[in-house]
Protein backbone atom coordinates (compact mmCIF):
# COMPACT_ATOMS: atom_id res chain seq x y z
CA UNK A 1 0.00 0.00 0.00
CA UNK A 2 2.86 2.38 0.84
CA UNK A 3 4.45 1.96 -2.61
CA UNK A 4 1.13 2.58 -4.37
CA UNK A 5 0.39 5.70 -2.33
CA UNK A 6 3.89 7.13 -2.85
CA UNK A 7 3.59 6.50 -6.60
CA UNK A 8 0.20 8.18 -6.96
CA UNK A 9 0.23 11.00 -4.40
CA UNK A 10 2.83 13.80 -4.69
CA UNK A 11 2.13 15.00 -1.13
CA UNK A 12 4.34 12.30 0.45
CA UNK A 13 7.76 13.49 1.68
CA UNK A 14 8.99 9.95 2.54
CA UNK A 15 7.64 6.40 2.47
CA UNK A 16 8.54 3.43 4.67
CA UNK A 17 7.07 0.04 3.70
CA UNK A 18 7.43 -2.51 6.48
CA UNK A 19 7.49 -6.02 5.03
CA UNK A 20 5.93 -4.71 1.84
CA UNK A 21 5.13 -7.09 -0.97
CA UNK A 22 2.86 -7.82 -3.91
CA UNK A 23 3.93 -4.69 -5.77
CA UNK A 24 4.35 -6.60 -9.04
CA UNK A 25 0.66 -7.54 -9.36
CA UNK A 26 -2.25 -5.18 -10.19
CA UNK A 27 -4.69 -4.79 -7.29
CA UNK A 28 -8.46 -4.90 -7.69
CA UNK A 29 -9.66 -3.46 -11.00
CA UNK A 30 -6.32 -1.72 -11.71
CA UNK A 31 -4.56 -2.49 -14.98
CA UNK A 32 -1.11 -1.52 -13.69
CA UNK A 33 0.76 -2.90 -10.72
CA UNK A 34 2.17 -0.56 -8.05
CA UNK A 35 5.61 -1.35 -9.49
CA UNK A 36 4.46 -0.15 -12.94
CA UNK A 37 3.75 3.24 -11.34
CA UNK A 38 7.26 3.60 -9.87
CA UNK A 39 8.13 6.61 -12.03
CA UNK A 40 5.57 8.61 -10.02
CA UNK A 41 7.56 8.24 -6.78
CA UNK A 42 9.23 11.54 -5.89
CA UNK A 43 10.24 10.87 -2.30
CA UNK A 44 12.85 8.76 -0.50
CA UNK A 45 11.81 5.20 0.42
CA UNK A 46 13.22 3.14 3.29
CA UNK A 47 12.44 -0.59 3.11
CA UNK A 48 12.23 -3.06 6.00
CA UNK A 49 12.48 -6.78 5.25
CA UNK A 50 13.33 -9.81 7.35
CA UNK A 51 16.19 -12.09 6.39
CA UNK A 52 13.84 -14.88 5.33
CA UNK A 53 10.96 -12.75 4.06
CA UNK A 54 9.56 -14.29 0.88
CA UNK A 55 8.52 -10.85 -0.45
CA UNK A 56 12.16 -9.86 -0.72
CA UNK A 57 12.97 -12.86 -2.87
CA UNK A 58 10.13 -12.01 -5.29
CA UNK A 59 11.59 -8.54 -5.86
CA UNK A 60 15.05 -9.74 -6.83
Amino acid sequence: MVWLMAATNPVFKAAVPYYGGNIMTPWGAATQSPFDLTSGINCPILFHFGREDQSLYRLT
